[in-house]
């Protein structure tokens, strides 16, 4: 008989709880994570420009929130940032 089906009553502990190890694993996706990358030269090899573009692109906000910035160090979420580059409707409009 399958313990999803038996009566509450004549379940053990451990039964329920390999039933509901069983059922959430399930359901249970792996999130990707960011490719994250350190430093604007990677972003620049991926896109095939130079790297002073990429910080006149950065300092215009065509990245977005793809370009974390904590003083000297830079992480890019490269993904991100090649989506942002590439769609012009994510970019921010300058006034």
């Amino acid at each position: 008989m399958d313990i999803a089906n038996m009566p509450a009553t004549e379940i053990t502990a451990g039964q329920l709880a390999d039933l509901i190890i069983q059922k959430l694993s399930n359901k249970i996706e792996p999130a990707e994570k960011p490719k994250l990358s350190r430093g604007l030269d990677a972003l620049a090899q991926k896109l095939g420009v130079s790297i002073s573009t990429v910080v006149r692109l950065k300092r215009t906000g065509v990245f977005g929130d793809s370009i974390k910035q904590n003083g000297r160090v830079i992480l890019v979420d490269l993904d991100k940032a090649v989506e942002y580059y590439f769609d012009k409707t994510k970019r921010k409009q300058r006034r």
